[in-house]
């Protein structure tokens, strides 16, 4: 192990890393992004589910280890060697992370509905890169661990639940609120640098402010129902089913609106029955989908 250090700090990778430390942050946080962008598909798959449970777990590990690192916890142990390397990949998962939620909720049609959320959570990692401390600033750093694990468990419990509704929602949210309470109990208690950088009490409300606006959006419906979302959703002139696939006859958009195959305007000629045609992604949860009857103007 000690033989594989040396190699490493002697390598190509190594000396690059500390040529353009400045900039290593984002890059580790773009490859987390990236990595997960090319390999995750569905969140009931259980590749997916895996990826999202070690990102998690070593997410709260790293960023355990990297607070506790500044009082010397870790002298003369072999986590000392790799100290250096923490905030790197505390951005790694990070990125990692964010990137699968980005895949997950642009599954949603509703997506200009929704933009608000997504705002809030490029701009919460935009200012990890641009705050001078950067990932240093405990407040920042516990703030983003928090939506992040928000984000985790409304994913995750409905997939191992087979349910989703409000109630399951809450449930999620206040598990993740327990457990990052949990780890910043934990790290205040254990690291005096951290008592010293913080106040608790500032902290917590940061914290639940986090959670009470989530929880707003939620409510208001700024953020979809995963892992349930609406993937196509367009008025069609005619629907016919064969053996494994549907027809549709719709209007077509022109070349230029890229981001839509589907005229949002419908073209009614008189006695012209009216078709409405849907797809959902889902996971295997167990849940009922109602819809409300369309008029035809």
């Amino acid at each position: 192990m000690k033989q594989k250090l040396i190699n490493f700090k002697q390598s190509g990778l190594h000396r690059f890393i500390l040529k353009h430390q400045k900039y290593a942050p984002i890059l580790f946080f773009i490859g987390g992004f990236i990595f997960d962008t090319l390999t995750l598909g569905r969140i009931d798959r259980l590749y997916d589910l895996v990826v999202l449970c070690l990102h998690m777990t070593s997410l709260s590990i790293t960023l355990f280890l990297y607070n506790l690192s500044d009082d010397g916890a870790w002298k003369n142990t072999f986590l000392d060697r790799f100290k250096d390397y923490f905030p790197l990949a505390i951005q790694f998962f990070f990125g990692g992370l964010s990137s699968a939620y980005v895949i997950y909720f642009s599954r949603s049609v509703s997506l200009s509905k929704t933009a608000s959320f997504f705002v809030i959570l490029v701009a919460l990692f935009l200012a990890n890169e641009f705050l001078k401390k950067r990932i240093s600033n405990k407040y920042l750093q516990f703030s983003i661990y928090f939506f992040i694990s928000f984000t985790f468990f409304t994913f995750m419990i409905p997939v191992f639940v087979k349910a989703m509704n409000p109630t399951i929602f809450l449930i999620s949210g206040a598990i993740s609120l327990t457990c990052t309470l949990l780890l910043i109990t934990f790290i205040y208690a254990k690291s005096p640098s951290t008592r010293e950088e913080i106040k608790l009490g500032k902290l917590l409300s940061i914290i639940l402010a986090i959670y009470v606006t989530i929880n707003g959006f939620y409510y208001f419906k700024l953020i979809p129902p995963v892992p349930l979302a609406l993937q196509v959703g367009i008025v069609a002139h005619d629907v016919t089913t064969t053996k494994d696939a549907y027809l549709v006859t719709y209007e077509r958009q022109e070349d230029l609106i890229f981001w839509r195959d589907y005229n949002s305007k419908f073209i009614h000629q008189p006695n012209e029955p009216v078709y409405v045609f849907s797809s959902d992604f889902c996971t295997n949860s167990i849940t009922k989908i109602y819809y409300s009857p369309v008029e035809v103007v």
